[in-house]
């Protein structure tokens, strides 16, 4: 598995395009890739990628941790219900937000930003 790009949108957006299949050691350049994208809101787009692997997924949860502490989300972008079928059978339902395309995926995190803010402004909004 290759890192194709790292694409950075705009201040708020990391996009990390993914290809190839996944060999030995993938999920070490993976993760590396992730922690240049941690300040951002990041995309992974696994669309074309060949076979996702158990080892490939470990940095996935990695980064997700770590955008959990810092306030920001971890998305990715699957190509077909295998892949997605694949990742919800390793648990993922429900910790990792699944889309068919990076467009969708923008829009849900650029919602969850406003959300986040909105709740933010409201917390304070009530203690004063």
């Amino acid at each position: 598995m290759t890192i194709e790009a790292i694409h950075l949108r705009d201040r708020r957006h990391a996009i990390v395009v993914l290809t190839g299949t996944p060999e030995p050691g993938c999920g070490r350049t993976l993760g590396q890739s992730l922690q240049v994208s941690a300040r951002a809101h990041t995309i992974v787009d696994l669309r074309q990628v060949e076979g996702i692997t158990p080892e490939a997924v470990k940095p996935l949860l990695s980064a997700l941790g770590q955008a959990i502490d810092r306030g920001r989300t971890l998305r990715v972008v699957v190509r077909s219900d295998r892949q997605r079928r694949f990742l919800e059978a390793l648990g993922l339902k429900g910790m990792i937000p699944m889309h068919d395309s990076i467009a969708e995926a923008v829009s849900a995190a650029d919602y969850a930003i406003a959300e986040a803010a909105q709740s933010r402004r409201t917390r304070v909004d009530t203690h004063h």
